[in-house]
């Protein structure tokens, strides 16, 4: 009775790791088939409380002038953005797509870039960038880009008396 045993174990192994290892390339080749979006968030850091603030990218309604001191639309003083790249796949999946994070200036200079490599992927994958005292740079554009999909916005860090 043991005998049997033993025998019946390494066949049920090797059946099931065969029908893994069939299942596992066209899950694969899904997974490649379904590209990534990306869109963008740019969120001022709070100075008081540490909170973020709306989203200002695509917000018409967010008066962004004068943000170190707290005024316009800010709760409270606010020197430096957090920029989010925000990615949307179709589950678990490992990206050799490198994604750009990347902050412009009027003339479309680079400000700043950050280029992410190698990336796990969920259904929905949040990378980040600090911009450091963006609270005056004057007319900006927060770019988040990864392969075909890119989302460009722009925002006016304005200041003066």
């Amino acid at each position: 009775m043991f005998k049997k045993f033993a025998i019946a174990l390494p066949m049920a192994a090797i059946a099931f790791t065969g029908a893994f290892t069939c299942a596992l390339p066209s899950a694969a080749i899904a997974q490649e088939a379904s590209q990534p979006t990306v869109s963008v968030e740019a969120r001022l850091l709070y100075e008081q409380s540490g909170k973020m603030s709306v989203n200002l990218a695509g917000n018409g309604y967010f008066t962004a002038y004068n943000t170190v001191i707290g005024e316009g639309s800010a709760q409270e003083n606010a020197s430096d953005m957090v920029i989010r790249a925000v990615i949307k796949a179709d589950g678990q999946i490992f990206s050799e797509t490198p994604l750009f994070i990347t902050v412009y200036d009027s003339k479309g200079s680079v400000i700043k870039q950050r280029k992410i490599e190698r990336l796990l992927l969920e259904k929905t994958t949040y990378r980040t960038m600090m911009l450091e005292d963006a609270s005056c740079m004057g007319e900006i554009t927060v770019e988040a880009k990864m392969g075909n999909s890119v989302q460009r916005e722009d925002l006016n860090m304005l200041c003066g008396e």
